[in-house]
């Protein structure tokens, strides 16, 4: 039902009490009339739900956000999943970031960056990710990375680990296939290959590696049926020593 009006007034008609009564009393007694509609409670909405008709929201609950369902305005619950899309990128300070199943930020760009907000020749800023609660080895591993003007720390790449006992610096390749390990105490430890993947491995002057059972001169050419050696190609020949 529609709002209809009782009087057409015309130019020079005179205004008597009669019709102005009947005017009022549409506009109060119709239910779709916007007057008629105001009892409502705190946070409620009012909105069109047809051409000249009005409609009330009430009020969500803490934490739902609205969204259009059959073309009207209703509140809903947020499941975590989407996308937003903002104009103008925003300023995050001491940002929590998580959602209800995970506590991931995935970046959906080709090339998606994490930049700080300098210009070239003063980037004098740096970028730390923690694994603990907070910066430094006694909390966790973390990696640094420092703008080239940074004022003590220019253009340094840091990768910390942990101070615990299997607090190791591991670098993976492939399938998370272990290659190198800085341990903890400082020793570093190349994974083993063997003899028969020394061209895969060893593939280009200035590889080198531990190969698990090689064998040869002091240093000299390598070969099989070793008790085990450090390898190198230099000028297209694996070389083993050790």
């Amino acid at each position: 039902m529609t709002l209809a009006r009782v009087t057409t007034w015309s130019v020079g008609q005179v205004l008597t009490s009669t019709a102005l009564n009947a005017e009022f009393d549409n506009i109060l007694n119709n239910p779709n009339s916007l007057i008629n509609a105001m009892t409502a409670a705190a946070g409620d909405i009012f909105y069109a739900s047809a051409a000249n008709v009005w409609g009330r929201l009430a009020v969500g609950t803490n934490g739902q956000v609205m969204q259009v369902t059959a073309s009207l305005p209703a509140w809903v619950t947020g499941t975590g999943t989407g996308s937003v899309v903002l104009a103008t990128s925003p300023t995050l300070v001491t940002p929590i970031l998580g959602v209800a199943t995970a506590t991931s930020l995935t970046l959906t760009q080709t090339a998606s960056q994490i930049t700080t907000d300098t210009a070239d020749a003063s980037d004098t800023k740096g970028l730390l990710v923690c694994g603990g609660g907070a910066t430094g080895p006694a909390r966790g591993a973390m990696t640094q990375v420092y703008g080239n003007e940074h004022a003590s720390q220019g253009g340094r790449l840091y990768l910390d680990a942990g101070n615990v006992s299997t607090g190791d610096v591991i670098l993976r390749t492939g399938n998370n296939i272990e290659r190198a390990r800085i341990k903890n105490a400082g020793a570093v430890n190349l994974a083993a290959f063997v003899f028969a993947n020394i061209a895969t491995v060893l593939a280009a002057d200035g590889d080198y590696g531990y190969c698990s059972d090689c064998g040869g001169g002091n240093p000299g050419n390598c070969g099989g049926a070793g008790t085990g050696a450090f390898a190198m190609r230099l000028n297209g020949t694996a070389r083993c020593w050790g």
